[in-house]
């Protein structure tokens, strides 16, 4: 057999690989044609068998993006039955190595273990960062592999309800901010992020590939809790084998102070600065290039420009204070990036908005910016059992009502919990919390408009709340 990564550079092995990639939710581009592999290495697994494990990194697409693909690679009869077979060689055959739970189980062991494999290094967390105890390695292709729901720009499976292998596809040169930030974190000893095990790094570059945490199979997401709370709250049925809790506001209330406690600890390892007037006008200048951005596209937002451009220009005549700085924040805040827990809250996913540039995500940011992730979340959660209902329908009617409410009581309920933790808020952070909805609201009708054209009323009508001044997000700011 023709060593498995020298298949991969075969003409017919690269044309398979481009027409799999392209039918990937988290593969960015148009198309993936002109696919170039410009590394590939195969990984230690320790432990024999027919199938070999290769990391392949390749660029395609109009830029120059670079996504990461774990691949098996052996004969036919090797590929376990849910595995895609992605191309074939002669009798070799090439297949995603995230449903092969004997490469991915060796894969995590060599993390905990510390292995060594050329060109990569397998680091494992020195301690866990939380009460968990630390699960023993997998045995010998032992634990089942299982996908972990749907995700846009990273692939996650679990190992035997007890690991999470995380696999960054769009990779960043140097060492990724999730682990970055999780490995400052769990220095911290910030009780409020699953425990990291440990990671998957190139030798040379320090570039991420992959992490390992602690699996916790009794956890729940938080929009998924909110979603059946506040479909209960309309009426709706119930998910099938669960009793929906409507009123979610002392639940809401400790993830503000989870919240809270996260950023003070993000603070103590980052530190904060002060904001001053002039960092105020680049917040405003930012501000509007985002709505230019999102004005190419989503026209529908044209009506609402003159508003939003006064609205967000505001905040470049806030003066400085001492309370109010910048610091490095979650990024990318919302209630899928929380878990529900026996113990309390954990946030995770901590790599920043998907879209922006990578120094971007790392700019020092105002706390607020993850608050008004959180807020619009809530909203989106209390109108998501309205979708595909929504046209006809009147202003007041009864359901339409019902949500609003929900959604404040719920936004309020995690102020609360926030700055009962973090200290009071002033008019200045009032202003600046509701420029960051509307740009938070602004962004989601374009995304929504690109993706999910049958969505975009959602964030459409939180902006036309928000400038009217009548919102529940702003009643909760």
């Amino acid at each position: 057999m023709t060593a498995p990564v020298e298949i991969l550079g075969t003409p017919a092995v690269t044309a398979s690989l481009a027409g799999w990639l392209a039918g990937q939710r988290w593969f960015a581009g148009e198309s993936a044609d002109g696919l170039a592999v410009l590394d590939a290495r195969e990984v230690a697994v320790g432990q024999d068998g027919p199938a070999a494990l290769v990391l392949a990194v390749v660029r395609a697409g109009a830029g120059d993006e670079r996504y990461q693909l774990l691949l098996g690679v052996g004969p036919a009869g090797a590929v376990p039955e849910p595995a895609a077979v992605v191309a074939r060689a002669g009798d070799t055959v090439v297949y995603d190595a995230l449903a092969d739970p004997r490469l991915v189980g060796g894969l995590v062991a060599g993390v905990l273990a510390g292995a060594e494999s050329p060109g990569l290094r397998l680091v494992p967390q020195p301690a866990p960062n939380a009460a968990v105890p630390r699960p023993a390695a997998p045995a010998a292709g032992g634990l089942p592999v299982r996908p972990l729901g749907v995700e846009q720009s990273n692939s996650s499976v679990v190992v035997g309800d007890r690991y999470l292998l995380k696999v960054f596809r769009r990779l960043v040169p140097g060492p990724n901010r999730d682990l970055t930030v999780h490995r400052g974190l769990a220095a911290a000893g910030c009780p409020h992020v699953p425990p990291l095990l440990g990671a998957v790094e190139d030798a040379a570059t320090g570039t991420t590939y992959a992490t390992v945490q602690t699996y916790l199979p009794r956890a729940v997401d938080g929009w998924t809790l909110a979603l059946a709370a506040a479909g209960s709250f309309l009426g709706e049925p119930a998910p099938p084998g669960r009793q929906a809790q409507a009123d979610l506001r002392v639940a809401a209330r400790t993830l503000g102070r989870a919240v809270a406690v996260v950023h003070r600890d993000l603070a103590a390892t980052g530190g904060r600065v002060a904001l001053r007037r002039v960092d105020y006008q680049r917040v405003a200048q930012r501000l509007a290039r985002r709505l230019d951005l999102a004005l190419a596209l989503a026209p529908r937002l044209t009506a609402y420009a003159p508003r939003l451009r006064a609205e967000l220009g505001s905040v470049a005549t806030l003066d400085g204070s001492p309370r109010r700085t910048a610091q490095r924040v979650h990024g990318d805040l919302h209630l899928g990036q929380t878990l529900h827990t026996a113990t309390g809250w954990l946030l995770v996913d901590f790599e920043g908005e998907p879209l922006a540039e990578p120094a971007e995500r790392d700019r020092p940011d105002s706390p607020l910016r993850d608050l008004a992730g959180m807020l619009r979340s809530f909203d989106y959660a209390a109108h998501h059992p309205l979708t595909g209902a929504h046209e006809g329908r009147a202003a007041d009617d009864r359901r339409w009502v019902r949500a609003a409410r929900w959604a404040s009581l719920h936004q309020q309920a995690f102020l609360d919990g926030y700055l009962a933790e973090a200290g009071p808020q002033d008019a200045g952070d009032r202003r600046l919390l509701h420029a960051y909805l509307l740009d938070k609201a602004v962004y989601e009708v374009a995304y929504e408009t690109r993706h999910r054209p049958g969505w975009a009323w959602l964030p459409e009508r939180a902006l036309e709340r928000l400038l009217g001044g009548g919102a529940a997000e702003r009643g909760a700011a």
